[in-house]
């Protein structure tokens, strides 16, 4: 096995960690994340077949500024559960549309279970 460093183009995400990273396809779709006293809410795709990073133009109900939390994807959609923006830890729950890159923030429903927050 031999390590190299390809040359990538486009804008690098900001540095961070506690971000999450989604594959879906041919891309790695990366949310979120901070360091210190920043908790970001960027949304950066990296392509990894033409090693081209992207920060793609979302609309509607974008998540906060979070780190610590999680993601998943199912068919076209990535959620995002829970983190902590510095103050507190979260347990709201966002999906992206993957096609029409719109957020969406879930509320839970009466009567059903919903966690608790976590980061």
């Amino acid at each position: 096995m031999h390590w190299n460093r390809p040359k990538v183009y486009g804008q690098k995400p900001s540095h961070c960690r506690a971000h999450t990273a989604d594959v879906v396809g041919k891309n790695i779709f990366i949310f979120g994340g901070g360091d210190n006293s920043r908790y970001l809410n960027d949304l950066s795709v990296f392509d990894t077949e033409t090693l081209t990073w992207t920060t793609p133009k979302t609309t509607g109900e974008v998540p906060s500024g979070r780190r610590s939390l999680c993601s998943g994807v199912i068919g076209n959609t990535l959620y995002l559960f829970g983190g902590g923006d510095g103050n507190a830890p979260l347990n709201d729950l966002y999906s992206l549309n993957l096609d029409t890159l719109v957020w969406k923030k879930h509320q839970p429903k009466k009567g059903k279970f919903w966690p608790g927050p976590r980061g």
